[in-house]
């Protein structure tokens, strides 16, 4: 990544973070900078593989892969011109259960990469009337997020135990928007509105199935102002749907992200697949009480990058400038303001 490529992401930090998320940003930046001026030129670490390592970045990287995907209620699928798969008959078997739930897996890559740096296995659980929650585990079993979605509060949550840290986001009017349009009639009206392709019919686990494909990136939920954080470039959806009974049987997700500060600086492919839905007519609501323990603290944007990169980051300049403009400019307003 270049000087010119992170001067652009720097100056898209088109965020407005609270007094207390600066002071601490720019205390960790100072000390940081301290530790820098220490160290000899040669000793200088290669920034971005910290922040590729950091078990923050990616855990939380893939926590807003789950924030987002848990949107998704329900992915594309089309109608038929040959008399198989229709929509009505989809929307109706959809809004006849209560809870949806079932099962992914999940593969994070660099773009280019064949072999994943993370695996996970996740349970879903989605109610149209509470929320979505999604849990994602290691391949060793161990839990690495607990993401919400919920419809009341409007605000998403999302729980990292291996960090002991958690973040909230509210849903604003215009993630209300993507949410009511994220039902199943919501979903009907927006991929029927954009191209999509038949994959035909086939076989899975004895049943007989038609799939269907779709490109699109504006059903990706989270706002533009964060775009910085997980710039994606491309999502391609597809669906299967059983023939015989209306509903999914199978579900895969495709994103392409651009370099992001949750994708360590790195383009990456993340591929989701979804199987084993199961739909009930009982909903277990306390599956969407959100559980925060005490002892965990918020998560912020310095948890990001670990101390050795916050000491680069510090000693070039980046970490703390795009804070300090914007202090900067609010001091100006208030002493005018005061003229």
């Amino acid at each position: 990544m270049n000087q010119a490529e992170i001067e652009a992401l720097v100056k898209k930090l088109n965020v407005r973070p609270s007094t207390k998320m600066y002071d601490g940003t720019l205390s960790d930046a100072l000390e940081a900078q301290e530790s820098w001026k220490r160290e000899s030129a040669a000793q200088r670490p290669n920034l971005w593989r910290f922040v590729m390592e950091s078990k923050v970045t990616r855990y939380s990287a893939a926590a807003v892969v789950a924030l987002a995907m848990a949107l998704i209620l329900l992915g594309p699928f089309g109608t038929s011109d040959n008399g198989g798969i229709v929509w009505a008959q989809v929307v109706q078997k959809i809004d006849e259960a209560q809870m949806i739930v079932h099962k992914e897996q999940r593969f994070y890559y660099e773009l280019g990469e064949e072999e994943p740096f993370l695996k996970a296995d996740v349970i879903k659980h989605c109610c149209q009337k509470l929320g979505i929650v999604d849990e994602q585990y290691s391949t060793e079993g161990d839990l690495m997020h607990r993401a919400y979605v919920l419809g009341e509060p409007r605000e998403m949550v999302a729980v990292l135990p291996e960090t002991k840290k958690y973040f909230k986001m509210p849903l604003a009017d215009g993630m209300a928007q993507v949410i009511n349009r994220l039902t199943p009639r919501g979903l009907v009206e927006h991929f029927m509105a954009i191209e999509h392709t038949k994959l035909g019919q086939s076989r899975i686990d004895g049943r007989v199935v038609e799939g269907f494909e779709a490109i699109d990136t504006e059903i990706w939920p989270i706002p533009e102002k964060f775009d910085f954080l997980f710039p994606v470039k491309q999502i391609t959806w597809r669906f299967w749907i059983d023939v015989e009974n209306s509903l999914p049987v199978r579900g895969e997700y495709e994103v392409i992200t651009d370099r992001g500060l949750l994708t360590g600086m790195k383009k990456l492919r993340v591929v989701c697949k979804a199987y084993d839905f199961e739909y009930h007519q009982e909903v277990r609501e306390e599956l969407f009480e959100p559980n925060i323990p005490d002892d965990y603290t918020e998560f912020t944007l310095t948890d990001l990058i670990p101390a050795e990169a916050k000491a680069g980051l510090a000693g070039i300049g980046l970490l703390p400038m795009g804070f300090v403009f914007w202090r900067r400019r609010r001091r100006r307003r208030i002493a005018a303001s005061r003229n």
